[in-house]
C-alpha cells in the first residue's frame, strides 16, 4: 500500500520517567472489500402448502418467504467486489516508561476514509461513501535493535 507517514516530536523523553509526545498523521490508500450476504428463506407454496428452502441474496423487499438464517460465509466469495478509497489518519502520542528498549504509548485522534463508491453495510437507502470516527489505541512493544531510535550503538 501506498501511505505517507509524518510525525513530529514537541517534548522528546530524555529522561527514563518522562513522556514523549508527538502528532503525527498519515494519508494513503484504502482497498474497501464488498461480499454479498445470502441467507436460507423458507418458501410456502399457496397451492400444495409445501415449504421450501433456498438460498438467496439479502433483499429488503422480499416478500415472497421468510428469512430463515444466514448462509455460511463461502456463499457469494466469488461475487466479491473491491472498491479503491483513500483514508486519513491524525492524532496525538504520549509514549511513557522507564527504559529506552520497550515501547508504552497511549494514542488518541481521528481517522477518515472515502471510497469511490458507495459501501453497503446495512440494507437501507442510509449507506454512504465515506467513513470517521475516534480512536484510543495502547501501542506496546520491545525495540530489538537500540540504534533504530536514533542512539549511540552499546559497546
Amino acid at each position: 500500500m501506498l501511505q505517507l507517514v509524518s510525525q513530529k516530536e514537541y517534548f522528546s523523553k530524555l529522561d527514563k520517567s518522562s513522556v514523549a509526545i508527538r502528532v503525527f498523521y498519515t494519508f494513503g490508500v484504502s482497498v474497501g472489500i464488498k461480499k454479498p450476504v445470502y441467507y436460507y428463506v423458507i418458501f410456502t407454496d399457496p397451492t400444495t402448502g409445501e415449504e421450501y428452502t433456498y438460498l438467496e441474496l439479502f433483499d429488503t423487499d422480499n416478500t415472497h418467504g421468510v428469512y430463515y438464517s444466514d448462509a455460511p460465509f463461502f456463499y457469494g466469495l466469488s461475487e466479491i467486489k473491491i472498491v479503491p478509497g483513500l483514508n486519513f489518519k491524525s492524532g496525538v502520542s504520549f509514549e511513557f516508561g522507564n527504559t529506552d528498549r520497550k515501547i508504552r504509548a497511549i494514542e488518541l485522534g481521528v481517522f477518515a476514509q472515502v471510497y469511490i463508491k458507495q459501501i453497503d453495510i446495512m440494507a437501507s437507502d442510509d449507506n454512504t461513501s465515506y467513513f470517521a470516527g475516534l480512536f484510543l489505541q495502547y501501542r506496546f512493544g520491545k525495540i530489538v535493535n537500540k540504534r533504530l531510535r536514533n542512539t549511540p550503538k552499546e559497546q
